[in-house]
């Protein structure tokens, strides 16, 4: 694990960040894998976990949240749907979705499409009556 850089992600969220979206920044980059972790900068990491905090709160009951698209840049998730970038990014957030990754992975490798990195870490959230 690499705590300075996971305390470094956490640091370049937006200023009025909640301490939730801190607090899930770190609990969700501990649980990626160290050769995950070294692939990416701080920022993408702060960008990362903002994505994905948004998206587990879009998310209404056991519905899951999928969203493909292609960064603007190698090295940011910024979206830019004229990119011309060969990376594409597909972001899910489920909840018990038992091998829900691996029959993503597998359809896009049947493509021929390689898979440069997935972080998938596995955290336990727990939802008030409204689902926040």
């Amino acid at each position: 694990m690499s705590p300075a850089k996971i305390k470094k992600a956490a640091s370049l969220l937006p200023k009025n960040a909640a301490q939730n979206l801190k607090d899930f920044t770190t609990a969700f980059f501990e649980r990626v894998a160290q050769e995950e972790l070294a692939k990416l900068t701080p920022a993408e990491m702060a960008e990362i976990a903002e994505k994905h905090w948004e998206m587990a709160n879009e998310q209404k009951g056991h519905d899951t949240v999928i969203d493909v698209y292609t960064p603007a840049t190698q090295g940011t998730k910024k979206r830019n749907k004229n990119s011309k970038s060969e990376r594409t990014i597909i972001d899910i957030v489920a909840q018990n979705r038992p091998f829900l990754i691996e029959s993503v992975t597998a359809a896009v490798t049947r493509y021929y499409k390689f898979i440069d990195s997935v972080v998938h870490p596995v955290l336990h959230v727990k939802q008030n009556k409204t689902g926040n």
